[in-house]
């Protein structure tokens, strides 16, 4: 966004790369238009009444919402956004489709019915809810 001719951005970075961010926006000769937040979204503040015109965000993660991170971008948005601004990305749309992938399921989850004649089946409920949680 500075190289863009942003006259400031606001980097936010809750992770621990944050505390790189503000060096390598130095390093590019964008200290001083670069301000670099190492927290949440939620827990930093703006001058006040201080709006911006954009706001970028990855906010998505894998499949969409892996990451919970949309609670975010909407608080920032309703918080930050000036009325006239844009967030980016501003959509996403999810397609899914049903399949079967039998080796898959025999691998992961039928395996466990019955290891070496032991009964494993409690691993077997334990693998499907696994499995079933997560995307």
């Amino acid at each position: 966004m500075a190289s863009a001719g942003a006259k400031k951005v606001y980097a936010v970075e809750a992770s621990g790369i944050g505390v790189v961010i503000q060096k390598v926006a130095e390093d590019n000769g964008f200290g001083d238009v670069i301000k670099v937040y190492h927290a949440k979204v939620e827990d930093i503040s703006l001058s006040e009444n201080e709006k911006v015109d954009v706001i970028v965000s990855e906010w998505m993660g894998f499949y969409l919402l892996h990451e919970s991170m949309l609670n975010s971008v909407i608080w920032a948005r309703d918080n930050f956004l000036a009325d006239d601004g844009t967030v980016f990305p501003s959509e996403a749309r999810k397609y899914a489709c049903p399949c079967s992938i039998t080796s898959f399921y025999k691998e992961q989850i039928s395996f466990w019915g019955s290891v070496y004649e032991f009964n494993m089946s409690a691993v077997k409920k334990y693998a499907l809810k696994s499995k079933m949680t997560k995307p």
